[in-house]
Parts: C-alpha cells; structure tokens; sequence
C-alpha cells in the first residue's frame, strides 16, 4: 500500500550505522542546515517522528491534532525548539538511542494504517495531509538530512535512496503546488532524470496542477538532471543557476514558463 515503508526500515539501519560511528567532534560538525550541527538534525529528526506518529495514529481517528500537546502552531514550534535543545545536549549514545526509539514507533503507527484510512487527512502545520505521503515525507527527510550531515553540497545524496525519491516527486510536487497554486502559471512540464532515470509530465491548468504521462511533443518546458540534483532542486538544496551553468540542470522550451516553473516548484522545503 505504501512503498515507502519497507525503504524506511533499510534507510533508518544505514543512518544509525552512520551515526554509531560519529566521535564528539562529528556531532559538533556544522550540517548544511544554518545553524545546525550533526546534532541538531538528529534531535530535528527524533522530534519528527514522534510528531508524524501522534499525527497519523490520530488522523486514522479522524482527529486533527497538533502533537506535544500544543494548543496551537505557535506553541507547538515552541515545545518543539525546547526538546530540540535537550536532544542536542545529550551524549551521542544516548542521542542514538532516543532517535532509535523514536523511529521504532514511527515505524508501528505507520504499520497500523488501515487502507481505508490512507486517503484520511492528519495534522500537519502546512496543510491537513492525507496520512499516505506522510511515510514518504519521511523517506524524503531520511535521505535529504543523512546529506545534510555531511555537509558536502556538491555531492550527490546516497544511490540507494534516489530511485525511490525520484518516484515519489512525480505525487509530491504537483500535491505541494495544489496547496498554494500561482494563477499565473500554465503549461505542460516534462521532467526527466538519470542515474537512474524517470520521466514524467506535469500539467499546470486552472491553478491545479496534475501527473500526466511523459509526452515530450508538445511540452512548453523540458527540464533534465540527475536524480539527486532533481530532488535537491527541488527541495531547495541546490543553486538553480549554478546547475543550469554547469549542465547539471538542462531546461528546453519557454524560458518565461520556466523561470516561473523553477521559481515555485524549486524552493526550499
């Protein structure tokens, strides 16, 4: 029902591996996340999923609730900026094991969903979410944020993770634009990525924008690029110009639709 899932249990094991393997000064390392050490992203990721747990086990409920018991997305950000702080001041054992336990229930409530329930929406402080991409949301985390700690921006984010992200940006960013469509934007967008390859085609109409088959006659906008610089591009983790510069990123087509095409669908998440 939810491909994701059996890839969070192979992409939990190779972070933890990871990080059993990080000395004082690894933890202490800035990520490339501003501000943020090693760390940091551990304790984010710890917080995220007890939060995607509580959210989706009372999603199946059919109850909208914020997690940490807030009243409110203020108050929420709050509580979770505080128990960020105490994540970050434990030793790495036990930063390791509260992140363990911490995906171990992540991993329960998401087994628990019923496949009637996956189409439910659960809380989430962008937008109420149908409970089935919140196991690909966390996919999504796990291998954007493993290279984050590395902190190497020109390097691509691990092999085994990308055919599986590649798929999921096909539902994720036409969901995304849905939530906040731009009534400027019109057209029909072919994506293509290698290593390994995908296409797909976007068609952007009425402020609603819809997966369509890959056609490549007739598209306003051809973009190719790898499978990583794909997903980092669209996450806002690499130079758009830099990439377009280098090769990395390839756009055919209209260049007015491009721009506003990369101006919405390539920005930080």
């Amino acid at each position: 029902m939810i491909p994701s899932f059996s890839h969070l249990d192979r992409h939990n094991e190779l972070l933890i591996s990871t990080l059993k393997e990080f000395g004082d000064d690894d933890w202490r390392k800035p990520s490339y996340c501003p501000g943020w050490t090693a760390a940091h992203v551990i304790g984010h990721m710890t917080l995220g999923a007890h939060f995607y747990a509580h959210t989706v086990r009372n999603g199946q409920e059919g109850v909208q609730s914020i997690p940490f018991g807030a009243k409110d997305i203020p108050e929420f950000r709050q509580i979770r900026a505080a128990r960020m702080e105490e994540l970050t001041a434990l030793s790495g054992e036990e930063r390791i094991g509260r992140f363990q336990e911490s995906v171990d229930g992540l991993q329960e409530a998401f087994a628990s969903i019923l496949p009637d329930n996956l189409d439910k929406p659960a809380w989430h402080p962008r937008c109420p979410t149908p409970i089935r991409l919140f196991p690909t949301q966390r996919f999504y985390e796990l291998i954007l944020h493993g290279w984050d700690i590395r902190n190497e921006p020109e390097t691509s984010i691990i092999p085994e993770g990308l055919d599986h992200g590649a798929e999921i940006l096909k539902e994720r960013l036409p969901f995304f634009y849905n939530q906040a469509p731009d009534p400027d934007l019109e057209g029909f967008f072919r994506l293509e990525t290698t290593d390994p390859a995908h296409a797909w085609g976007l068609e952007i109409r009425n402020r609603s924008a819809a997966l369509r088959p890959p056609d490549g006659t007739g598209a306003d906008v051809r973009l190719t690029a790898s499978a990583s610089d794909m997903i980092l591009l669209a996450c806002g983790r690499a130079d758009i110009q830099a990439r377009r510069a280098s090769g990395a990123l390839r756009i055919e087509g209209s260049e007015e639709k491009a721009e506003a095409f990369l101006k919405i669908f390539f920005s930080s998440f």
